[in-house]
């Protein structure tokens, strides 16, 4: 038999992923302004460009930029 999921734990799936969509994911690379790990902005997607890259952002000065992916 299936087990089913509460509507409480439903909820908190759903806001763990917004919160991954909405914030980034960290990606071990430091600030070039301030020194604080960098997010990819949105992890599911590549740049089309060559070679692919992503876009990046620190939360915590506002840097925004690309690294390759």
């Amino acid at each position: 038999m299936k087990k089913l999921v509460s509507v409480a734990e439903d909820a908190r799936r759903r806001a763990s992923f917004y919160a991954v969509v909405h914030d980034g994911v960290p990606n071990g690379i430091a600030c070039p302004e301030c020194g604080k790990e960098l997010y990819d902005s949105d992890p599911t997607q590549e740049l089309e460009s060559y070679p692919p890259q992503k876009k990046i952002k620190c939360v915590h000065c506002n840097y925004e930029g690309t690294r390759l992916a």
